[in-house]
């Protein structure tokens, strides 16, 4: 049979099916293929990282041995660090006076180009006495502000004032803004990890590098006791906890709110977070099907398991919170990646130190409550 280009010119002696419906199978196929590959490279390359990671629990000296070791790599990873300046300058404007103490809006110099704004309630028993202090970070779509309690029309402030009551509670609290704040949200994270990337690094690694200045920042502070320097961060600040606790010494107890999680199914398994939300009545998502670019860029340690970084704070106290009907995080995995990390805990007789929370009537928001217990039984000795 012969067929007739669209021109009318050309004549052919065989005809291809070249529907829509043939052409969509066929395509389907092919990706079918390249994913099956693509997958097995990554759970090989995933296996030969949990294979080069040696932790040894034998002796507290032997352990923080390994881990200083592994966290050193682990910043190589993220991109590195600039050099870090020898002062630690800020721009510092009062601007009133709240319940617990004085507001202040910060500007701390990371680099020379760069500042990282922050919010800072300073209770006045600090000022007779210096205090613990404690870093409040916002995750996605959120901000300073709302960490001390302040709100945005039209959207849902799931920090539930967390700043502004530890300041209640005698902390020094500075909340900095990470990006990801309105009105770009999700957006502005993606274009500024595009830009990183392209200069061989990682938005989330410089972020890492600039709340490490806040550390040096808070030690200045005569109001903080500076050996007693927390963190507590919800979501994209809960990841933000994890990674700086991970990577900071300095940081003395941590509290990850609705972020840790079994990191590979989180990252690309959408049919297992599928059948969870079914079973759930809710609507886990795994990135690989969502537009969150930034959370693949190589030098974002994309796969390393929650539980791994979460032993680069071991011993120090870390405390995860989990929400029974939180949408973005599968409880049941979040519990069970948990597991992993206070086993390690426990070879090295630390049990304690190492706590997970199921809110049984939470979603995506901070809880405090207990939180707030484990922060001072930690921070407050």
């Amino acid at each position: 049979m012969t067929a007739t280009d669209t021109s009318g010119n050309v004549h052919y002696a065989v005809q291809v099916d070249s529907t829509a419906e043939s052409l969509s199978a066929r395509g389907r196929q092919r990706n079918e293929q390249l994913e099956r590959y693509f997958r097995r490279k990554v759970r090989d390359r995933h296996d030969a990282f949990l294979e080069s990671i040696r932790l040894d629990t034998s002796s507290a000296e032997s352990y923080e041995q390994c881990t200083s070791s592994f966290r050193t790599r682990l910043l190589d990873m993220l991109g590195g660090w600039d050099a870090r300046p020898d002062d630690v300058p800020a721009r510092v404007e009062p601007l009133g006076e709240m319940a617990p103490g004085t507001l202040y809006r910060v500007s701390i110099r990371v680099i020379d180009e760069v500042e990282m704004p922050a919010l800072m309630l300073i209770p006045h028993t600090a000022e007779v006495a210096p205090a613990p202090a404690v870093i409040c970070q916002h995750g996605y779509a959120g901000s300073p502000e709302w960490a001390m309690g302040f709100g945005t029309a039209n959207q849902q402030n799931y920090m539930n004032s967390a700043g502004h009551r530890l300041a209640s509670a005698g902390y020094v609290v500075i909340a900095p803004q990470i990006v990801c704040s309105p009105p770009g949200v999700g957006q502005d994270r993606v274009f500024l990890d595009r830009l990183a990337r392209l200069s061989g690094r990682s938005l989330l690694g410089f972020e890492m590098f600039e709340l490490s200045r806040v550390v040096d920042y808070l030690q200045t502070r005569p109001e903080v006791i500076s050996g007693r320097i927390g963190m507590y961060g919800i979501s994209q600040g809960g990841k933000s906890t994890l990674y700086l606790s991970a990577l900071e010494p300095r940081i003395a107890a941590a509290v990850a709110s609705c972020y840790f999680n079994n990191r590979w199914n989180k990252m690309i398994e959408p049919d297992h977070l599928a059948q969870a939300a079914r079973e759930e009545g809710l609507t886990y998502a795994a990135y690989l099907n969502t537009p969150e670019d930034d959370k693949f860029n190589p030098l974002a340690a994309p796969l390393v398991p929650d539980y791994v970084l979460g032993a680069l704070i071991c011993p120090r106290p870390f405390m995860a919170e989990i929400g029974r009907y939180d949408p973005v995080i599968y409880w049941h995995d979040a519990v069970d990646e948990f597991e992993r990390l206070h086993s390690i805990y426990a070879q090295l007789g630390v049990s304690e130190r190492a706590q997970a929370v199921v809110a049984q009537w939470g979603g995506h928001e901070i809880f405090y409550d207990d939180a707030i217990r484990f922060l001072d039984r930690w921070l407050k000795m």
